[in-house]
């Protein structure tokens, strides 16, 4: 599936817009006359952007396009019109429309809407199947007014039923994004939300706690790179290397929990009754860390500590909603403080497990706690497994010996790291504990594997749920800000084969194809692209309009980056920033004025003069500056000499 053609009539913005998104045609459609011609792009091949032809362990690259502009042109607005438009859950196409895409097999179809006629043209020469969409109209009661609406009913393309659109965007403005059936967003200003909505809805945290959406988020995307970087996905390239380790903390410490404990609304501690018990463990287990000696004993206290009381406060969550049939019996008398911390941990667990074990004997009914009981079992197991992968990882030349509450992972042993991190993962169902951060990584390093990890987090091997249909749109929206533009230069090259290679197949083994649109400021990306993959959008009066190509026509694929940055497009003000260009004509100003001021100013003039870049400039300046110091140096001279006539004058009139 490829969009190849979209004309959009009457968007507040995007208003009578002729938008070609590169492939066999280009199509131009005339609304006054009601006309539509075709030509056919002289440049298209099939599989121009798979190197040496297909290959059996990529996805088939359909289209790649470039939207460039600069800041409010319109670019964003045209990927969320595609999107709102065409996906499979938001509603119809809401706008009138022509729209030519190609469906498998090479079968091309041409949708206009009733109110955009097609009267003349040369599109019927060609195998275009058309078809009309359609407003239709019902009338519903509507019990607000006391009376009945008439409702709009959207017509809606059907092919797109068999299409996921992904949407990527590391730009976090406070943005309001959502996502619907058909479209799987992985934007920040998306994720920054949906991340603390999740930890809200598995109460992990609560809203009453304080916690910002930025700690899920920040919490969310740390655990992506992670999976991303424990994957099988062999042999993919990143223009810079991951540090070598990674700092583990504690999310929320809760031997510190009676701090925040009355400021939870909904604790399922207090809920299940438990509230004694918990908070005595949590007492004993801080005198156990606090009693440390060893800042590297002090942290496995800490880390096992906190392991435990989680797996309590989880185990608690789950059973909160069948405690009409079943309940723990906590007592805190259990709780020896003369055991060490994980002797102390290993205790808790067993009499919950023998408890567990009881109860199933006893025959206790119902679904719900059967499965709760086979879960308490296996997180238990994982549990007390993880105790000891603590004593293990914890280096005592890694721990931070100022608090003992934070050590470093060395992660070049990949496997080794997978297994910790793995078993971690199998030690909670819906409430993350560890912390996990990177040192030294600077934005545009982040960058770039946050955007390798979350189009991974959408792979078959991590994605719950529906998978990725068959066919892909994806969306990627200023990708490369960020990046020096030595990686910009790169990026186009390395999302295409990452991406390419990570959603080869569908579970049922077709190989998907994928559809890329980007969105960029900058000349660099569309180097990488023929000129009828590049759409110039500029604003005029609030309004999106196109440029057909770039001044005299020239190709952008392979050209010099310089060069288009030298277009008109990109810098229709000159290639001098505006400081340096106001200095400039500060200092025309000074040598175009009174011989006094350049020589009050002569050193600040020489001196700026000669930090100027460009040449031609440069040498302008000095010519200015040394014609008027040579005028002035004439006029000294000539001055001189009527003065030493006026003196011989007067002595020989004397």
């Amino acid at each position: 599936m490829e969009i190849l053609y979209l004309y959009i009539k009457d968007h507040p913005i995007l208003k009578n817009c002729n938008l070609n998104f590169g492939g066999k045609y280009r199509l131009e459609y005339s609304i006054n006359d009601q006309t539509l011609n075709v030509l056919e792009n002289p440049y298209y091949f099939p599989n121009f952007f798979m190197h040496g032809g297909l290959k059996d362990d990529q996805a088939e690259i359909k289209n790649i396009t470039a939207l460039v502009g600069n800041n409010g042109s319109g670019k964003t607005t045209l990927l969320d019109f595609i999107v709102e438009n065409f996906a499979t859950s938001t509603g119809g196409v809401k706008y009138s429309i022509i729209a030519l895409y190609r469906k498998a097999g090479s079968k091309y179809i041409l949708y206009h809407s009733d109110d955009l006629p097609i009267k003349k043209g040369n599109f019927k020469t060609f195998d275009f199947t058309i078809e009309i969409l359609r407003n239709e109209y019902e009338t519903r009661d509507n019990k607000s007014i006391g009376g009945t609406s008439r409702y709009t009913i959207y017509p809606r393309i059907d092919d797109f039923n068999e299409v996921s659109m992904i949407f990527f965007s590391n730009v976090f403005d406070g943005r309001g994004e959502n996502e619907f059936a058909g479209i799987h967003n992985i934007s920040t200003n998306y994720l920054v939300r949906a991340d603390f909505r999740r930890n809200i809805e598995f109460r992990i945290l609560s809203k009453s706690d304080g916690h910002r959406e930025l700690d899920s988020f920040t919490f969310g995307e740390v655990e992506r790179q992670i999976a991303f970087l424990n994957s099988n996905t062999n042999n993919v390239e990143l223009p810079f290397n991951i540090p070598n380790s990674l700092t583990i903390s504690i999310r929320n410490n809760l031997t510190n929990f009676d701090q925040a404990f009355d400021a939870s609304i909904n604790n399922p501690i207090r809920e299940y009754d438990i509230q004694d018990f918990y908070l005595n463990a949590a007492k004993i287990f801080r005198k156990k860390i606090e009693g440390s000696k060893k800042a590297h004993i002090k942290a496995k206290n800490y880390f096992i500590a906190n392991a435990v009381l989680n797996f309590v406060y989880e185990l608690v969550n789950s059973y909160v909603q069948i405690q009409s049939e079943f309940s723990f019996k906590f007592d805190s008398r259990s709780l020896d403080e003369k055991l060490d911390a994980k002797a102390l941990a290993i205790r808790i667990i067993k009499d919950i497990e023998k408890q567990t074990a009881q109860r199933y004997e006893e025959g206790i009914q119902g679904q719900k706690v059967r499965i709760e009981f086979s879960q308490t079992n296996e997180l238990a197991r994982n549990t007390l497994l993880f105790f000891d992968e603590l004593e293990h990882i914890i280096d005592p030349k890694q721990v931070d010996f100022s608090s003992g509450t934070s050590f470093s992972i060395d992660i070049r042993n990949k496997e080794r790291f997978r297994q910790f991190h793995e078993l971690y993962l199998k030690t909670f169902l819906f409430r993350p504990y560890l912390n996990f951060n990177w040192r030294n990584l600077s934005s545009g390093q982040k960058a770039f594997l946050n955007l390798y990890s979350r189009f991974y987090s959408l792979s078959d091997q991590i994605l719950k749920g529906d998978k990725l249909k068959q066919h892909l749109i994806i969306m990627i929206d200023e990708g490369d800000i960020y990046l020096h533009p030595e990686w910009q230069k790169k990026f186009l090259s390395l999302v295409i084969d990452f991406v390419s290679r990570i959603f080869v197949l569908t579970p049922e083994g077709k190989r998907r194809t994928i559809q890329f649109f980007i969105t960029t400021n900058s000349p660099i990306a569309i180097s990488d692209l023929p000129n009828s993959n590049v759409i110039f959008l500029f604003n005029k009066d609030n309004i999106t309009h196109i440029k057909d190509s770039l001044d005299d026509k020239k190709q952008t694929f392979g050209a010099n980056i310089h060069t288009l940055f030298a277009d008109s497009f990109f810098l229709n003000q000159g290639t001098i920033g505006d400081f340096a260009m106001a200095k400039i004509n500060y200092l025309i100003n000074l040598l175009q004025g009174d011989i006094r001021g350049i020589e009050d100013n002569k050193d600040e003039i020489q001196k700026t003069i000669l930090m100027v870049g460009e040449p031609v400039i440069k040498s302008k300046l000095l010519q200015m500056l040394n014609d008027r110091l040579s005028l002035n140096l004439v006029q000294l001279n000539s001055r001189v000499t009527q003065l030493e006539n006026d003196i011989h004058n007067l002595k020989k009139g004397s």
